[in-house]
């Protein structure tokens, strides 16, 4: 699954791209970006299978994606080919940028079940 017009920015550009885009993240975003954000970096896959954020990037039958919506799937695309290094690059430059939402990614990715289903993200 790749970009439809065949361009992919470097890992360096896609890193600053997404820090750019994260300090744009609503609360309510952010909210919808954590269980995407702890599948693919915290390797933790959760009982439903899929995550809010990705269910509604799928249901768009009436309108087009909004911008977080096309956000979160180039996320998700350019991640595949992440290493360690990339990834933990973006987890620093989120818990600088928003440190209660970083603790909350902690906290997801040591807990045995996901608390996110039944609490929304508050600063």
């Amino acid at each position: 699954m790749g970009s439809t017009n065949g361009y992919v920015p470097s890992k360096e550009m896609q890193l600053r791209y997404l820090v750019e885009w994260f300090k744009e993240f609503s609360d309510m975003q952010k909210s919808d970006f954590l269980p995407v954000l702890v599948q693919r970096f915290g390797n933790k896959s959760y009982v439903n299978g899929l995550l809010p954020a990705m269910e509604a990037i799928g249901n768009l039958e009436d309108r087009p994606p909004n911008l977080f919506q096309c956000r979160v799937k180039l996320f998700t695309e350019w991640t595949e080919t992440w290493g360690n290094e990339e990834k933990q690059t973006l987890l620093n430059h989120i818990k600088s940028i928003d440190p209660n939402f970083s603790a909350k990614y902690d906290k997801e990715v040591s807990s045995e079940t996901a608390p996110y289903l039944q609490q929304e993200y508050v600063d």
